[in-house]
């Protein structure tokens, strides 16, 4: 028998009951951050938030896309929520380089879309990170 991916990391996994049971979201304003470089952003939330939280990347992001009754009702806003676990690496493998991107899902309307940024753009107002509790 075939086992399901988990939305949020893509892996097989056998905490697949949990994500059923819709992940509960935790949102980051990271007003303090403003101006700034979106990867010192992302250095900030895995040194401090990394034990605590789920990284949501593509893979809860696709669920998210295909799934537009399982949005939380908190990203229906029309801000930027951005997926700490979607950033690409580099030819090298690197993560960390400012050209990385990093993808985020907006509400327009009534539909979720897509986007991404590259790491070294700046950390705006209507700008936030996601995280999942694990």
């Amino acid at each position: 028998m075939e086992e399901s991916q988990n939305p949020i990391s893509g892996a097989s996994s056998e905490n697949n009951a949990r994500i059923e049971r819709e992940p509960r979201i935790k949102i980051f304003k990271m007003e303090e951050f403003s101006g700034k470089p979106k990867s010192e952003v992302v250095k900030f939330i895995r040194e401090r938030y990394g034990t605590q939280y789920d990284f949501p990347g593509i893979p809860y992001q696709d669920y998210l896309l295909r799934n537009s009754d399982k949005v939380p009702r908190e990203l229906k806003d029309g801000f930027s929520y951005y997926l700490v676990g979607s950033i690409s690496r580099t030819e090298e493998g690197e993560e960390e380089d400012e050209d990385s991107s990093f993808h985020c899902l907006q509400w327009f309307g009534s539909r979720l879309r897509w986007d991404a940024e590259r790491l070294g753009s700046e950390w705006g107002m209507f700008d936030r990170i996601i995280l999942l509790e694990k």
